[in-house]
Formats: C-alpha cells, sequence, structure tokens
C-alpha cells in the first residue's frame, strides 16, 4: 500500500501549541497539518476536541520518531498501541516515520541512529513495515534522516536504501530536503545528486526548516531557524524531479509569528506549484 501522488502538493507545517489559537480561529490558514503522535495521545485532556477541530479544517497527516523501523527488536507494545489510538483520532492521509533505529537492548535511545544499509538490513526494515501497515492501516512513508555518523561497512548509501524499500514493499519516501542538505555539506556531497538518485515516484511527502550551525562549524538539524536561501534553491530543484502529495514545514523552536509561518508556506507553495518535472 502506497501513498498517493499528487499533481500539486498540499503544503503546511507541523502543528505546535504555540500556533493553536491561530489555526482554530485565523481566517487564512495551511492546506495540511503534520500531527505528532507522541504529543497527541487521546488520552490527554483536550486532544480529542483539538483533534477534531483540526480535522474538520485542515488535511492531516501523522508523523512519529519513535517506530524504530530499522530494529530487529520491536519498541514496547503499549507503545505501538498509541500509534494505533492516535491514527484512529486523526485519521491522517499518510503517516510517517524514519529511516532509523531508537530501540535496542529493550532501551529508547533517544536518538534517530542510522541503518546499516545493506541486504540484511532491507529485510528487517521490509518486515517491520509489514507489521506497521497492518497495525495502523493507513500508508507509511519512510524519512530520510540527519546522519550525525553512518556506520562503516554498509553495502549502500541512505539514498540506496530507500530506494530499494520502495521498490521492495512500495513504503513511500518522506524527503527532509534539509536532512539532505545537511548531510551533504558536512560530507563535501552534492545535495541535488542524493535528490536525483531517488526514485521520482517513490518521494511523497517532503519536509524542510532551516539548519543551525554547531560551535565547530558543522552544520545541525536544530529545527529552529527560517528557511535559508540555500534551502530554498534546494527545495526548487527537487520540486522539478518530484510531486510529493504534501510538503510540511517542521518547525520545533524559536517559533515566528503565524503570518511570518504562514509566508514560508506560501512561498513553499509557488515552488511546488511549478509545472515542468525533470526527467
Amino acid at each position: 500500500m502506497s501513498a498517493p501522488v499528487a499533481t500539486t502538493p498540499l503544503v503546511g507545517f507541523a502543528y505546535r501549541r504555540a500556533y493553536r489559537a491561530a489555526l482554530h480561529d485565523a481566517e487564512r490558514g495551511p492546506d495540511v497539518l503534520e500531527l505528532m503522535a507522541e504529543t497527541f495521545d487521546p488520552r490527554l485532556p483536550g486532544r480529542v476536541d483539538d483533534v477534531r477541530a483540526l480535522r474538520e479544517r485542515y488535511a492531516l497527516v501523522g508523523h512519529s520518531v519513535g517506530l524504530s523501523i530499522g530494529s530487529v527488536e520491536r519498541p514496547p507494545q503499549a507503545y505501538l498501541d498509541g500509534l494505533a489510538r492516535f491514527v484512529e483520532l486523526v485519521q491522517p492521509r499518510v503517516y510517517s516515520d524514519h529511516f532509523a533505529v531508537t530501540y535496542a537492548g529493550g532501551r529508547d535511545l533517544g536518538h534517530l541512529t542510522p541503518i546499516w544499509y545493506g541486504e540484511q538490513a532491507l529485510e528487517v526494515v521490509v518486515r517491520n513495515l509489514t507489521a506497521a501497515r497492518r497495525l495502523l492501516g493507513v500508508p507509511i512513508c519512510l524519512e530520510i534522516i540527519a546522519e550525525p555518523f553512518a556506520l562503516p561497512g554498509a553495502q549502500w548509501d541512505q539514498a540506496r536504501f530507500a530506494a530499494e524499500v520502495w521498490r521492495g514493499c512500495g513504503c513511500g519516501i518522506h524527503l527532509d530536503v534539509t536532512n539532505v542538505f545537511i548531510n551533504a555539506r558536512n560530507s563535501g556531497q552534492c545535495p541535488r545528486a542524493f535528490v536525483a538518485a531517488l526514485p521520482a515516484e517513490a518521494v511523497q511527502m517532503i519536509h524542510a526548516v532551516g539548519f543551525g550551525r554547531y560551535e565547530h562549524g558543522e552544520l545541525a538539524d536544530t529545527h529552529d531557524e527560517d528557511i535559508q536561501q540555500e534551502l530554498w534553491d534546494l527545495l526548487a530543484y527537487t520540486f522539478t524531479r518530484v510531486r510529493p502529495a504534501t510538503a510540511v514545514i517542521e518547525r520545533d523552536g524559536n517559533f515566528p509569528p503565524y503570518a511570518s509561518l504562514l509566508a514560508e508556506v506560501d512561498r513553499m507553495r509557488s515552488l511546488a506549484a511549478r509545472p515542468e518535472v525533470a526527467p
């Protein structure tokens, strides 16, 4: 089961409490909102009413960080049951997590850890995706992560691995353009080459947000900056190659005014609306 491919993507941003009032009351809003499973537990006070109100006004997609799709050991059943409750409440068009390991040895690792990209890991990911689809009952995409390190001896890079997962079971790619840019610049590679290496039809979601910098100069996935011009340029190139169903700005801190965030949504929408698609 794969997510539908849209001619013109729905463009929006990740829901955060800082924008709750504006999203419920403002005359103008995004096309789509991304809701996090870890913060929208239906058992928490007010969450059901909030989601129902948002669902009446916006298209919704789901997202999480703890599915640990690359680990042999699955996350606790209580966590998986929580994801199922979340999907039942939100009724997302598509649900995404990450090409990552987040649970091992009976512990939450607290970080998106890279997968060893090879045939054995591919078997694990496909098996876990099959189980996740059965549990959630919605299309699933997996996000390209920012890699603080690469595991030595891997057979493939992250782009090849994502493509193999797509070919193996039809799981869509959630292309985080910021992560691609960070990985490429920190390793001296070309971010456009990474985008070009992906099967265009597999890219069904997009993330973007401004990057930060560590003290030693490397780029960091901080999720708290405006989208920089280098990223706008990469987004423009990306939208000439792929037609995702949704494109989302994922801001987690240093929140700008609602109007400023909508201005970024508008700019992304204008790029996404380009009719030409590169071969």
